[in-house]
């Protein structure tokens, strides 16, 4: 046997012309697609706004939010303390020099940190990020006066990139030669590479 379900019935107390903070009802304007009950209230200072029920009763809405601050006649918590604002610069004072700057932290490190994954780091993540590869970058950079080959651009830190003429991964002997590189920048870079991959 099928139970049949009941329908509630909607039933919705009239609280026009009652006063909730600095709120007079003014009708029941529509309910929500949440399903609640949304009154029109007028504040003091003559706007209208729609409120929920529930948020009439709990006091959680008052004003239309012209009254957001402190009430008149009430000092703010934080009048006359001295509070540090973020200045940009640090707060250490001058000469005073960080105990643990440059020191590595062992006991997270390798196996015991939080994050490893058992040793998944590429040979070629591990070349591209070893001094060997970032002194060869930085002799690219500097043979080519920091211009891009290319487009005759003069580059800064961030639009700057040294591309191997043949190919990393496939001229191993070739990978810290300096004559094998050249000095681009990433818009020429990613142009050339586009290239490459249509071949």
């Amino acid at each position: 046997m099928i139970k049949e379900k009941k329908k509630r019935k909607s039933c919705i107390v009239d609280i026009t012309g009652k006063k909730f903070g600095k709120l007079t009802v003014i009708k029941l304007s529509h309910v929500n697609k949440h399903r609640q009950s949304m009154w029109e209230c007028l504040c003091l200072c003559g706007n209208r706004t729609f409120v929920t029920k529930g948020a009439l009763n709990r006091g959680s809405t008052k004003s239309c939010g012209c009254s957001i601050g402190p009430a008149k006649g009430t000092t703010p918590w934080n009048k006359g303390k001295k509070i540090q604002t973020n200045t940009g610069k640090t707060h250490f004072k001058k000469g005073l020099k960080v105990w643990n700057k440059g020191v590595p932290y062992i006991e997270i490190q390798g196996e015991k940190h939080w994050n490893w994954k058992g040793g998944i780091s590429t040979e070629n993540d591990k070349i591209r990020k070893s001094p060997e590869y970032k002194e060869w970058r930085n002799a690219v950079y500097k043979r080519d006066n920091w211009t891009c080959q290319k487009c005759k651009e003069k580059l800064n830190n961030k639009n700057i990139v040294a591309h191997h003429i043949k190919s990393f991964s496939k001229f191993i002997k070739l990978r810290f030669v300096v004559s094998n590189g050249r000095t681009l920048c990433r818009k020429c870079h990613c142009k050339l590479h586009k290239k490459d991959l249509k071949a």
